[in-house]
């Protein structure tokens, strides 16, 4: 009876051994498995905590630009997409030309999902009582037929915010060009500067602050540009001299969301 229990107490401990020899076995074959799995959810753990925290901005700067006070730098409406549009928009811009006149009207301009886009745009900003100042629009027609549908006005056309496509210059050359136009703004007091634009015209080197949170870090990407979505915006403010990048808003729908509440009996 003793052997049968030392035996048994033997088989025991080589089962555990044997098992835990497995296990780790088991454990080194999938480690790559299980670290990817674990990546993965912390990734998402992160994701989740960022789109919050977007949510939170979104409505932060929302309700702030109703006080006034920035310059709200706003990618136009939609257009169809024409590969070659930068040859229009030259031919546009250098010639003097109103793209809304001329053949090629259909690459320049918005589409007929743009116009409805910016029209809604400019109901909804009289709704909420956006404060507007000063309107300057790139001079291409897709830039001016926004300013006019969402602004209800132009005060001042500026080439410099035509984006870089259609001339010969270097991307760091004009976005000189481009910081020293925003230098040169003054914002009234509780007024927006309205600049009707494009999503590839304003590069991070442009500001001397960047105030984004994790989901817009331009750290993370050496080659970081501002491309904006239809009708999004950036909240830019200025103080002592620097250009601060506030907020972005990658599309309209961003902005009018957080002050949109639903209406129940």
């Amino acid at each position: 009876m003793r052997y049968l229990k030392k035996f048994i107490e033997i088989c025991l401990v080589l089962s555990i051994v044997v098992i835990t020899f497995s296990s780790l076995v088991y454990l080194y074959d999938v480690r790559d498995k299980i670290s990817k799995t674990l990546k993965a959810r912390l990734s998402f753990n992160k994701l989740d905590k960022e789109k919050n925290l977007k949510k939170l901005n979104d409505k932060k700067y929302a309700e702030a630009i109703l006080e006034g006070n920035y310059i709200l730098f706003f990618r136009h409406a939609h257009r169809q997409k024409w590969l070659d549009v930068p040859a229009y928009d030259a031919e546009e811009a250098l010639q003097g030309l109103q793209g809304e006149n001329t053949f090629f009207k259909d690459a320049v301009c918005l589409s007929n999902q743009g116009q409805s886009q910016s029209k809604i745009m400019g109901k909804q900003f009289a709704r909420f009582n956006l404060p507007i100042g000063k309107v300057i629009s790139s001079p291409s027609c897709r830039s001016r037929q926004t300013a006019i549908n969402a602004f209800g006005k132009i005060d001042d056309i500026n080439i410099v915010f035509l984006h870089t496509g259609p001339f010969n210059e270097s991307v760091s050359d004009h976005v000189k060009l481009v910081r020293q136009e925003i230098l040169d703004i003054s914002v009234d007091q509780n007024t927006n500067v309205i600049i009707s634009s494009h999503g590839n015209v304003i590069e991070k080197e442009v500001f001397d602050e960047i105030k984004l949170i994790d989901y817009f870090d331009p750290g993370k990407n050496k080659n970081y540009n501002l491309d904006l979505g239809e009708g999004g915006f950036m909240v830019i403010s200025k103080k002592d001299q620097k250009i601060i990048l506030e907020h972005i808003f990658v599309n309209y729908k961003e902005f009018a969301k957080p002050l949109h509440n639903r209406k129940v009996n």
